[in-house]
């Protein structure tokens, strides 16, 4: 059967998927091609591997990844699989994603055997249904490699890299080596375990591993206390998945020598399995006696393979010291998370984690290949060095990749150039359509002139206002120079006080403001300082800045000296508040599994509520302290008071092009009580043809598909996102009244967009949100107008 399409995507994984159905949304005719019977790769039910991202665990603010991959897993948790992770269900939404697109077929289970080419191009694909024998030759103007291992790149003769880059090619002082080789992550496989409600025994085969005692696993941690609750994967702790570091086979080929590396990965598995329930401690055989060893991934689980060469190549030194590339299509946060080649039977830790300050851009010239002019990259092929890819390739950052690429096929099916011609000459028009599907570039604002909303006011029902943190949980001894940020947007601070507990009377404390322009960090000189002496017991003590004058959208830092006789009492965190301290004692990290490290960075402070793990010192310091702990990092404010209040959440946010909170909040949060509302008014009528809406689903909870139970202690995705807007509609002015032309109940999504049958002519629309999913405030990143 011949096929010709726009654009024909090879892989069918998360990257894949997003380009397929991202290319399809924007106008091309797509043809996916998935050699399985269901989609999503690594993350499928044949895989288990949980898609983690940006967030990287929670530990990263307002970092989980949106567009197409935040609508499949909100439909995923609260809709399929609220209390445990059944990943079929997963498959299933996947299927029915890619259904909804008319513009898009999928042929599943179809092995591409060939490729053509001609002046660098590729001119078609020859692939078979392994279940029907049913032959397909496609044919498309543009193609994307996302098999996971750069087949049709290498087929097509693009140039790739395989292994671990030398240390001196790129000057990766951190992963890279003294000398290059061809090793590469090693492939891991995931057990998956159910509890019945009789004793299951389990024989070791001849084939497997023997694990004699603890102490042969004593590199990997294994036992009970590593079992419950930290893998179960339901919420009643009945059903286990285990464990990532059941890893081998980089010391080989991952390619050639994949069938070898599957049986010794089975082997691991069952030999785990047999010292779990007949060797290991007392404690974990008693509560493992009754689970039985149900599946097991179905392939081997590759991290790495061929890494197909674009016209330009992220290594580490762009993710420890981020610059915002011009050409920036998406963004990454999971630490660089490199592991032993041989995985299980290597003594060193299972993984060495360089957690970083901040999230860093991915330029869109990784995301083609150098060589062949009409071919995109997606997955963990893209054009990286091995030290970068360890952060890069985890699959919610390839899958926002991957929609980002999709939204570029289709703009150069469209202008008719080739994928370095739209770089060279349409970035900003791509950049624009990315930003339109609610996918994040950190740093740039949305300024798409179609969008009407953009030139209206904003007048809305109440907003939250920002007076300060004066309810205390605990307090926090001045051991380091402590930080506290707060986003101003008045002109002057009239008043600043701070709520302190002196152990004595006599206590000197320093104090400096300093006017900075990014959350995270204390830079630059102070703007005023001065000193007050305080008194034994708990007092407020006020600090005026004089005629100290801020701008707009400024972050106020206020910087306590260290007195170790004084504490900071503080209280629950107020929205996009920062505390941290001056602290150089060393990059070693709290562990949570394997090595962990902080980046280098140069920088002098840490910042207790902001991005990355935090060193093992100031973990061990607040371990035991009142609040909100997520992986040892305390999530609450200092407790202050500030005159005038501060509006930092106001509606003016709502069209001011960002849909996230980065140093300034960009949202819209409404004053507590239902019925809030937003308008949106023009001098003159508009024509207006649909409306999109951009809700908070709390960007802070990590994406685990396996983990803690799910909406437990360590800020998992829980069941319901109280943040959420529930029930809302939408209404335009006719010049007499009010009329509804969208209304929706029940709603869990992120982005909302309505097309109106027939264009109206208006100079307001309104927004009414009637309830939230759980939160006393309304919060509303965006509103787009067409």
């Amino acid at each position: 059967m011949k096929i010709t399409v726009d654009f024909a995507v090879v892989g069918g994984g998360q990257a894949g998927m997003c380009a397929a159905i991202a290319a399809a949304q924007e106008g091309a005719k797509v043809a996916l091609i998935q050699d399985r019977s269901m989609l999503g790769g690594n993350a499928s039910s044949q895989g288990f591997v949980p898609g983690h991202g940006a967030e990287a665990m929670a530990h990263n603010r307002n970092c989980r990844d949106s567009g197409l991959i935040e609508a499949m897993r909100l439909d995923y948790y609260l809709t399929y699989s609220p209390y445990s992770d059944s990943r079929s269900y997963w498959d299933l939404i996947l299927d029915k994603y890619c259904e909804k697109e008319k513009n898009l077929t999928v042929l599943y289970n179809t092995r591409v055997i060939d490729c053509h080419t001609e002046n660098n191009r590729i001119t078609g694909v020859r692939g078979i249904n392994l279940w029907t024998e049913e032959t397909y030759d496609i044919e498309a103007d543009y193609f994307m490699d996302d098999t996971g291992d750069g087949w049709l790149a290498a087929k097509a003769g693009a140039s790739f890299r395989f292994g671990r880059e030398a240390k001196s090619e790129f000057n990766e002082q951190v992963f890279g080596k003294d000398k290059a080789d061809s090793q590469t992550l090693g492939c891991s496989i995931y057990g998956f375990a159910m509890k019945r409600d009789y004793p299951v025994p389990f024989k070791r085969p001849d084939w497997a591993v023997e694990y004699k005692d603890c102490q042969s696993l004593a590199h990997r941690p294994h036992d009970y206390s590593h079992l419950f609750p930290t893998i179960t994967s339901s919420k009643d702790q009945r059903t286990i998945q285990f464990f990532w570091w059941l890893e081998w086979g980089g010391q080989l080929n991952v390619i050639k020598d994949a069938e070898k590396i599957y049986k010794h990965l089975l082997a691991e598995l069952f030999g785990l399995w047999d010292h779990l329930k007949n060797t290991c401690t007392d404690e974990t055989r008693k509560a493992l006696e009754c689970f039985e060893l149900t599946s097991w991934s179905a392939f081997p689980l590759k991290r790495e393979s061929r890494r197909i060469m674009g016209d330009y190549i992220l290594n580490e030194n762009d993710l420890f010291y981020p610059k915002l590339f011009e050409d920036r299509i998406g963004f990454g946060g999971w630490p660089l998370d490199d592991h032993p080649p041989n995985g299980i039977e290597s003594h060193e830790p299972g993984c060495d984690q360089v957690f970083l300050y901040e999230p860093y851009s991915i330029p869109y010239r990784c995301c083609y290949s150098k060589d062949i002019d009409n071919l995109f990259i997606g997955g963990r092929c893209i054009s990286v060095t091995h030290a970068a890819l360890a952060s890069v390739r985890v699959m919610n950052t390839l899958a926002i990749l991957g929609e980002a690429v999709g939204t570029a096929a289709a703009l150069c099916s469209t202008r008719g150039c080739s994928p370095r011609e739209l770089g060279q000459n349409h970035i900003g028009e791509l950049q624009t359509r990315i930003l339109d599907r609610d996918l994040y570039l950190i740093g740039m604002k949305n300024t798409n002139p179609l969008n009407k909303a953009q030139r209206s006011t904003v007048a809305v029902s109440s907003e939250r206002t920002l007076k300060g943190v004066g309810d205390f949980q605990d307090e926090a001894e001045l051991r380091w120079d402590t930080a506290l940020q707060i986003p101003v947007s008045t002109g002057s601070v009239d008043v600043l006080s701070v709520f302190l507990n002196s152990r004595k009377d006599g206590a000197e404390i320093e104090w400096e403001i300093y006017r900075s322009a990014a959350l995270g960090n204390v830079e630059g000189s102070p703007a005023a300082s001065g000193k007050f002496v305080a008194r034994e017991g708990k007092v407020w003590y006020t600090i005026s800045p004089g005629d100290l004058e801020f701008s707009y959208g400024d972050i106020l830092t206020l910087v306590l000296k260290a007195q170790p006789d004084v504490s900071w009492l503080y209280g629950p965190e107020a929205y996009q508040t920062r505390w941290g301290v001056k602290f150089t004692g060393g990059g070693d990290a709290a562990v949570y599994h394997g090595r962990a490290r902080m980046a280098p960075s140069g920088r002098e402070w840490t910042f207790i509520n902001h991005n990355g793990r935090l060193p093992v010192t100031l973990a061990g310091w607040l371990e035991g302290k009142a609040g909100k702990n997520i992986h040892g990092k305390l999530f609450v404010t200092p407790c202050f008071k500030i005159e005038p209040e501060q509006k930092p959440y106001g509606g003016e946010n709502l069209i001011n092009g960002v849909t996230r909170s980065e140093s300034w909040p960009n949202i819209w949060i409404s004053g507590s009580g239902k019925n809030q509302s937003a308008e949106l008014r023009w001098n003159q009528d508009e024509e207006i043809s649909r409306v999109e809406i951009i809700f908070d689903t709390q960007l802070d909870y990590s994406d685990q598909k396996y983990g803690f139970p799910r909406g437990a202690e360590d800020n998992t995705m829980p069941a319901v996102i109280g943040e959420t807007v529930k029930d809302f509609s939408v209404e335009y002015f006719d010049g007499q009244g009010w009329n509804v032309f969208a209304q929706c109940s029940g709603n869990i999504y992120r982005r909302w967009k309505h097309e109106l049958d027939t264009p109206v002519k208006t100079k307001a629309i309104r927004f009414t949100a009637r309830d939230t999913w759980g939160s006393p405030y309304v919060g509303v990143y965006e509103i787009k107008v067409y």
